[in-house]
């Protein structure tokens, strides 16, 4: 095989890694000694430079090559992201490259890490950036989810989600309890607290409780049916339990909930989760 088939697949950086990056590198590192055929070899000498550089200048033009490198580049920017003794103007730096690379390419470089990770000492931490991402990184996880190899993996980030959706929703009641679009008189103010009650009684359940969970989430949709994160809860809890079709029906719900309510991010993350479940129930492909 010819050395031009090596190079073929990477081959736009690999011209911008020797035109850009290689001048850079020659007058700052005394022996530059390549592996020119791996252009892994480059993303090293990047992060060299990004890391050990001084001139600011300099720094950002190595700062805009390395998200090129797509998904390759994600485990060392998340790293050096959370090093306490960075300077702030490298870490505003790195999150800026981290920004730049491709939604689909970062969710792929923060799942690789955390197949790689031999414990689960980084699922908050990769749960977290892939929660940020969004709509991109749900489905990602869905589709995880779907794969019989990967529901472990996928559980493990849906558990840490859980999490952070909870606290959206503590936020959410926070500015509910000053609002007087929410604070309506007679009875249905007295429906609206049993619901808020049973809501919040079904989330402390959920961890040791899943079942129970599920049956606090049904009572309080009975009483509050517009409610779309009560809904996706309870997708969540089924799906883990294995009812696929229960937590289908729920996605599906919470979705068209989303969508009247005008927030189409959430909505999207509750269809990624609902074609997940689908593929689960062929007939209904």
């Amino acid at each position: 095989m010819s050395d031009s088939c090596f190079l073929e697949p990477h081959q736009d950086l690999y011209s911008i890694c020797l035109q850009q990056l290689l001048p850079i590198a020659s007058e700052r590192v005394q022996s530059v000694d390549l592996d020119w055929w791996n252009i892994e070899s480059f993303l090293g000498l990047a992060f060299h430079i990004l890391l050990s550089e001084t001139d600011s200048k300099l720094r950002s033009q190595v700062a805009q090559i390395i998200p090129l490198f797509g998904a390759k580049a994600v485990p060392n920017l998340v790293f050096i992201e959370q090093e306490h003794v960075l300077d702030a103007d490298l870490k505003s730096l790195v999150n800026l490259t981290f920004s730049k690379i491709e939604p689909q390419q970062q969710v792929m470089g923060l799942i690789d890490m955390l197949k790689a990770c031999e414990d689960q000492s980084l699922d908050y931490l990769i749960a977290q950036k892939l929660w940020e991402i969004g709509a991109v990184a749900t489905e990602a996880v869905a589709t995880l989810l779907a794969d019989p190899d990967e529901q472990e993996l996928a559980l493990r980030l849906l558990a840490q989600f859980q999490q952070f959706h909870h606290q959206q929703v503590a936020n959410l009641e926070a500015l509910f309890e000053h609002s007087p679009d929410f604070d309506p008189p007679g009875s249905y103010g007295a429906i609206k607290q049993k619901a808020e009650t049973l809501l919040k009684a079904a989330m402390q359940a959920e961890s040791a409780a899943p079942r129970q969970a599920v049956a606090l989430y049904t009572e309080a949709l009975q009483l509050c049916s517009d409610h779309a994160q009560a809904y996706g809860s309870r997708g969540l809890l089924r799906a883990i339990l294995g009812d696929p079709q229960g937590a289908m029906a729920d996605f599906q719900a919470a979705a068209e909930l989303f969508r009247e309510q005008g927030k189409t991010a959430n909505a999207e993350i509750a269809l990624g989760y609902c074609k997940a479940m689908a593929r689960q129930l062929p007939h209904l492909d």
